[in-house]
């Protein structure tokens, strides 16, 4: 085995490592309730992976099979891929085993930080490879987001997979990895259409670094990857709910342009990123791509751009719901390959001993986000709180209609405690929500009267559980306190045929 061959084991076996490691501190208190991180998002996700599980079962119960279902009914927003897997492999091991989404998120992530070694490392070397990577596994946002039920840390699997197809395929130009790259970057977008930006971008950018544009543009390959790319999502988000989708784009999107000619939003955008990565690790990157190649130059800049995209496009989302920024741990990630390369070769030229303290300080660096990270997984035990929603849901009157407000969007009493809650509007969510689109909502307005009438109507009882939510709608207070009421453990049931 000759010295460069040494030195590339030696690089891989540090890395594999890394990814062990990654994947380790993901599995620390890995069966706690999926409460820590937006639970609303991922109890949705476990609902439905649910519904799937008792419809597949050929031995459910009748009567439990269509209370699932009923539980599991959402707006689409894409498809349910994830939890198809999750309930068939609640169908492999006999039971409901909702940890089971978390071991399928943790691979996914650490399957993508496959990806993110091999573009940091072909783009400068298994040094740069190395730190990418570790930064991409140990950032402690990164670490509970990637454990998430929801489709997302898949998202970025195959945005990162497609990502290295299309560089694989500027490089070599063959049919192999011209199709490879189609099909890989198509599905990246079918599992979550924002997925469309970073993957088009850099699909474009691609192409047009292949030679000049009146001859590329005539090539088979170009034509045949742009339709399998549009083809593979087109079916489900045109063909499948392509009446949804065009009111997605008019609520999340045309509803909150106003937002992109205020300079406030803008603050805001980088006061939220700030919560998931330091600022001046994000100039740091930036920065450092400059010293790429220019056709990797490029792509990067194309990936950066991606993400600015999917802000500009959902302006309201990108400053509300931090997960809309975890596909820009990666881009970050691998951006920070070429200064680190480039900072150990450095290094490297004074001696063994000063390459080994630089070794030391990362792995230090490295460590100490690892135990951020592992303070965050084990910060609280929500086993217990659980127990108090399963009772709950046996206590409350059956056979009975709900509206209410309980935590998570009423997520948390559907799914553990088996109670179907339709979701009376939040403050945050009025106010907020509306305010940013230009408008302005008075939740304690008289005209509530009239709007709580028209919400609760068909239904039997009005449920309480966030009594703070509660103390922010006096209009609605008052509405209630109309009605005989009955106080149970953590909650206050209303019931609506029966006034005081």
């Amino acid at each position: 085995m000759t010295v460069v061959q040494k030195r590339s084991l030696f690089w891989l076996s540090l890395a594999i490592i890394v990814l062990m490691l990654g994947i380790g501190i993901r599995l620390i208190n890995v069966t706690n309730p999926p409460l820590d991180f937006h639970a609303w998002r991922q109890l949705r996700s476990a609902s439905i992976a649910r519904s799937l599980y008792y419809t597949y079962m050929p031995s459910a119960n009748p009567d439990l099979r269509d209370k699932a279902q009923a539980l599991g009914h959402f707006e689409a927003e894409e498809p349910p891929i994830f939890e198809h897997i999750v309930a068939f492999s609640y169908l492999l091991v006999g039971e409901e085993k909702l940890w089971i989404a978390r071991i399928f998120s943790i691979l996914f992530w650490s399957l993508g930080g496959v990806a993110v070694y091999l573009l940091a490392k072909d783009m400068t070397s298994s040094v740069g490879g190395l730190l990418s990577l570790a930064f991409y596994l140990f950032l402690p946002y990164g670490v509970s987001a990637s454990r998430s039920f929801q489709p997302d840390p898949f998202m970025v699997m195959w945005i990162l997979w497609g990502i290295w197809a299309l560089r694989r395929w500027r490089i070599n130009q063959t049919w192999k990895w011209a199709i490879l790259a189609a099909i890989l970057s198509g599905i990246a977008v079918f599992i979550k259409v924002f997925a469309v930006f970073p993957i088009a971008l850099t699909a474009i950018i691609t192409v047009l670094d292949m030679g000049r544009f009146s001859q590329v543009i005539k090539r088979p390959q170009v034509w045949v990857v742009a339709a399998v790319m549009v083809i593979i999502p087109a079916t489900y988000y045109i063909f499948t709910v392509g009446h949804l989708a065009s009111g997605y784009i008019t609520g999340w999107s045309l509803g909150f342009v106003r937002l992109l000619f205020q300079p406030s939003f803008y603050i805001r955008w980088i006061t939220f990123l700030r919560g998931m990565v330091d600022l001046t690790v994000i100039a740091v990157a930036l920065c450092s791509i400059f010293l790429l190649k220019r056709d990797d130059r490029l792509m990067m800049i194309g990936l950066f751009g991606g993400y600015l995209l999917i802000g500009l496009v959902v302006p309201s989302l990108i400053i509300t719901h931090d997960y809309y920024s975890l596909y820009f741990i990666p881009v970050i990630a691998i951006s920070l390959a070429p200064l680190a390369d480039l900072f150990f070769s450095k290094v490297s030229e004074y001696g063994k001993f000063w390459q080994g303290a630089l070794v030391l300080v990362v792995f230090a660096s490295f460590f100490y986000m690892g135990l951020i990270a592992r303070n965050n997984l084990v910060a609280k035990n929500y086993r217990p709180e659980i127990l108090g929603w399963i009772k709950m849901g046996r206590v409350l009157p059956k056979d009975a209609s709900y509206i209410g407000i309980t935590h998570d969007y009423n997520t948390r009493l559907k799914y553990y405690g088996w109670v179907n809650v339709a979701a009376w509007p939040l403050t945050l969510d009025q106010t907020q929500m509306h305010t940013m689109a230009g408008g302005n909502t008075d939740m304690n307005s008289p005209e509530w009267e009239k709007i709580f009438n028209d919400k609760t109507k068909g239904f039997d009882y009005f449920i309480v559980t966030q009594f703070d939510e509660l103390n922010t709608q006096p209009m609605l207070k008052w509405m209630l306190d109309q009605y005989a009421s009955n106080e149970g453990e953590g909650y206050t049931i209303y019931n609506l045929h029966q006034k005081k």
